[in-house]
Order: structure tokens, then C-alpha cells, then sequence
């Protein structure tokens, strides 16, 4: 995995919008399923320029202990699968 890039923007009275931008993913597995029958996988996978984009609404009310968090919104660039 190469280093992402994150920023945030503080949005007036809601909460924080990220952007988490990661250049290149790679992920390896091995996989065993022995049920009603037996098989054995491997699984690669390469993702490049993936972007993520969240608001998160943060609140508190004033009688609560606890922050409420939100994810309001997602949106999400795949990138390129290889």
C-alpha cells in the first residue's frame, strides 16, 4: 500500500468532509472451504487511485456524556481494478 493522502475541509455547523486518496492497494489471500466439499483459492487484488469522500456530521447534545457521529454521505471512486 502506498502512503494515502488525506485532507479534511471543516464544514460550518455540520462537520468534516474527507477525502482519503489511496494510489495503489494490493491485497493477497488464500482461501479454504471444506464443507460439502473441499476447495482452495488464492485471490490477488490491485487497486490504483482510489478515492473516498465522506461528511461526517459531528453532535453532542448538551445533556449527553457522548458524540454522536454521521456519515451523511459517501462517495467513492474505484479507481482501477487489476
Amino acid at each position: 500500500m502506498d502512503k494515502p493522502n488525506i485532507s479534511a475541509k471543516f464544514i460550518d455547523k455540520t462537520g468534516v468532509n474527507l477525502t482519503i486518496e489511496i494510489p495503489n492497494l494490493e491485497v493477497e489471500g488464500d482461501a479454504t472451504i471444506d464443507a460439502f466439499f473441499t476447495a482452495e483459492s488464492h485471490m490477488s487484488v490491485v487497486v490504483k487511485n482510489w478515492t473516498i469522500n465522506l461528511d461526517v456530521k459531528i453532535q453532542r447534545e448538551l445533556d449527553d456524556d457522548r458524540n454522536n457521529i454521521t456519515v451523511s454521505f459517501i462517495l467513492t471512486d474505484y479507481g482501477r481494478f487489476m
